[in-house]
């Protein structure tokens, strides 16, 4: 339905002007491109302006001509589709930059960026027709206030994990003024700002900066506008032992693609970290980092919150793991169940062993509801005797930690270790490797593109309002009835409050409470960053999807396994994406350790 333009609050309409886009006057019979997306025949093409082709922008493009393999069975009969993942329009906000600012230009024109602007210390965000004014966390709608670079109250530091041997003397006091630091403020952009459904989840940032680098070079950052900062209550997130993580590639054109740096190449800042008190009452997060000698010979730098793990690798790691499974004979099966507001493909990759004579009946049904927006209707096998797992992660774009934890579930089941090859044969795996790619691919922390937790709407979804979740339990629910059953559900999370990895269940009955405890018994004997004790295996979240999994499918384990950023109750060490991959493969360790128990060999 149509929106009034009356009912963009006050900041929506200064975002509005600052990107450039129509501020919406006063009524009128014609929706303008930011209200036209609540129309009841609105298509993706009218959201939030112009439509930009994000289908896998600046990684590894695909030609819209060239087929994508969605992967085969292991005999001869062909399963899967050959989809074009070029076809599919991603569209997005506009993207803001380049900013120049002291000879260094910024950016953050690539799959999963996120900033809103990038200026010298204590100069206002402008849109180049007036001031618009520099944005405190802490105004409200239509307040803008000034954050100077004066006055800085430290109120929590932190020194790197493992900081390069730097001379002590190259070092800078934090908050300190002319230490020949070079100093910015980065403006971080709110899950869809300028937009009708604007939200304050504000804590994602991920930028690149280009320009010359000499070794021993300190650059400071002052990150404004993260939300989660309005209030005290979620401080020690950033001050308990996060460090932002940097990259560097060499430097092309100034208006070339960028080129994505190499995921196992992220590493944390060498420099310190702290949150301060601006005069306005809001809160900054600042960091530091001196350029190493390998960082000397390269002009292009990235930045991000943590480990970055962006839409486009997410796609190719699910095609390696398909590779793996069907060169090794395993069944896999690649499908497109239906496409997000934004244009984006939500994929399901079913994976088992191989399929005998006698074990495979036929396929899934189709799923109820409207039909997926997919170039084939082809479902996966229905296997005898195998019961199914269902596995999803991103459903929160800016918590990478998840994808990490089902990178390591993937490539434990993918591998040759015979515990892999005995799930594969015992189980049907479902895997939905990305539930949010329109928040992941444009940087959001937490909701989608009508700014919707999609966490909480589990059981309520619409096809229309709610595609991806909408498929993903009609996926869910049409896998429990040909299976014979959900074994396993299990949503991967990461969480900014609570230290350690744990797992949030809700068992209904004694006897599902105490599988529950035995699976997080087993897996805490796994892996030793997880932390039993942090467990709620009675977590009822109406609206989650472990809760509608265990309440409405029946699932006998449905948990969210939830991971801390940086660090655990038991250890010093910080955790980086090593840990989290442990984690993931170690669930299915603990899987294997509870089936011996249910049923003993005799």
């Amino acid at each position: 339905r149509a929106m009034s333009s009356n009912s963009l609050s006050g900041k929506a309409k200064c975002l509005a002007r600052f990107r450039g886009l129509p501020t919406p006057q006063s009524t009128t019979s014609e929706a303008s491109p930011v209200t036209s997306i609540m129309s009841e025949n609105s298509s993706p093409a009218t959201i939030a302006g112009p439509a930009v082709d994000c289908a896998r922008r600046n990684h590894k493009t695909l030609p819209q001509e060239t087929p994508v393999d969605r992967g085969h069975g292991a005999d001869d009969d062909s399963d899967g589709d050959s989809v074009d993942v070029g076809t599919y329009r991603s569209v997005g906000l506009p993207r803001e930059g380049p900013w120049w600012v002291s000879g260094y230009q910024f950016f953050a024109n690539f799959d999963s960026g996120n900033c809103m602007a990038v200026t010298a210390p204590g100069e206002d965000v402008t849109d180049g027709a007036g001031r618009i004014g520099a944005r405190g966390a802490g105004g409200g709608d239509g307040e803008w206030t000034d954050a100077t670079s004066e006055c800085w109250e430290v109120m929590t530091e932190s020194s790197p994990p493992s900081p390069r041997n730097i001379d002590e003397a190259s070092h800078s006091k934090p908050g300190g003024q002319g230490d020949g630091a070079h100093e910015f403020d980065v403006w971080v952009r709110a899950d869809y700002g300028a937009m009708l459904f604007e939200k304050a989840d504000c804590q994602w940032f991920h930028f690149g900066m280009r320009g010359p680098l000499e070794q021993g070079q300190r650059l400071r950052f002052r990150v404004l506008g993260m939300a989660h900062l309005k209030s005290g209550r979620r401080e020690a997130f950033l001050s308990d032992g996060l460090w932002p993580v940097v990259n560097s590639v060499p430097c092309g054109a100034d208006d070339a693609a960028t080129v994505r740096p190499p995921r196992d190449s992220w590493r944390f800042v060498a420099g310190s970290s702290s949150v301060r008190k601006m005069p306005d009452g809001s809160r900054a997060f600042v960091f530091e980092h001196v350029i190493g000698t390998d960082e000397a010979s390269h002009q292009e730098l990235f930045f991000a919150l943590t480990f970055p793990f962006p839409l486009g690798e997410i796609h190719d790691h699910a095609s390696e793991i398909l590779a793996k499974i069907r060169t090794s004979g395993g069944y896999c099966h690649r499908e497109v169940i239906t496409t997000t507001t934004g244009g984006r493909p939500i994929e399901v990759l079913t994976l088992s062993g191989p399929a005998e004579r006698g074990i495979r009946i036929g396929r899934q049904h189709p799923l109820e509801g409207p039909p997926p927006a997919a170039t084939s209707t082809k479902r996966p096998c229905v296997f005898t005797g195998r019961r199914a797992i269902f596995v999803s992660a991103r459903i929160h774009p800016g918590e990478t930690p998840a994808s990490y934890l089902l990178e390591g579930f993937l490539d434990f089941l993918a591998s040759e270790a015979p515990g892999a090859q005995e799930l594969l044969q015992r189980y049907v795996f479902h895997v939905v490797p990305v539930l949010n790619p329109d928040g992941v691919e444009l940087g959001n922390q937490r909701t989608d593109l009508l700014g919707q937790n999609l966490n909480r709407v589990y059981g309520s979804a619409t096809p229309k309002q709610h595609p991806a979740v909408f498929a993903v339990q009609a996926a869910c629910a049409c896998a429990h009835r040909a299976q014979g059953g959900v074994r396993l559900y299990l949503d991967f999370k990461a969480h900014s409050q609570k230290k350690g990895a744990f797992l949030l269940g809700d068992a209904a009955t004694d006897a599902s409470q105490a599988a529950s405890r035995l699976f997080g018994y087993a897996l805490g004997r796994r892996c030793g960053i997880f932390e039993y004790e942090q467990c709620n295996f009675a977590d009822r979240a109406v609206g989650s999807g472990k809760s509608w999994a265990a309440r409405t499918v029946g699932a006998e384990l449905s948990f969210t396994l939830e991971s801390n950023y940086c660090r655990g109750h038991h250890s010093p060490e910080v955790l980086t994406p090593r840990h989290w991959k442990l984690l993931g493969g170690a669930c299915l360790r603990a899987l294997l350790d509870l089936d011996l128990l249910e049923r003993p060999p005799a």
